[in-house]
């Protein structure tokens, strides 16, 4: 059980911070570290997870998927790489605060709505959401921390 804890803290901590760090490259992470990880920890409990990889548009209207994780919500949906992410139960990704209301719904085991584009053609996809897998919440906060948080250390 302490295991589960520590690598759900672990993870959350990475994604607590990640709106931040995933929202596009170049960023630098403002939270000191023990609030990033706390902050992840507990956005990887409490979101539902989609299981894909994404590229984000600098203006944040549109999400191209990099990657569709293997046995997620996302490859049972049907998605695929190369597909664009528009809406979330019809809300556009470039309206910031329609997504505030929408991302609430965004819970592990709720089913919502992805408008789609893929080759000019759009189509709704609806996801019943996963919860986030340990291994890669681990992962990602790791990296996160690592990116963003490590100071260099000087060896002799």
């Amino acid at each position: 059980m302490k295991r589960h804890i520590s690598l759900s803290v672990l993870v959350f901590v990475a994604f607590a911070c990640s709106g931040l760090a995933f929202a596009g490259e170049g960023h630098k992470c403002s939270a000191d570290s023990q609030t990033c990880l706390n902050a992840m920890v507990e956005k990887m409990q409490n979101k539902g997870w989609l299981g894909v990889e994404l590229d984000w548009s600098e203006d944040s209207k549109a999400l191209k998927v990099k990657r569709v994780i293997e046995a997620s919500p996302a490859a049972a949906a049907g998605l695929h790489q190369g597909d664009v992410l528009v809406a979330l139960n019809g809300v556009k990704y470039g309206d910031k605060e329609g997504m505030k209301s929408v991302y609430a719904q965004v819970k592990p085991g709720n089913t919502v709505t992805y408008t789609i584009a893929t080759k000019g053609q759009e189509r709704q996809v609806n996801v019943k959401l996963g919860t986030f897998p340990e291994e890669l919440a681990a992962k990602y906060i790791g990296m996160h921390l690592m990116e963003q948080h490590a100071t260099a250390v000087a060896v002799n």
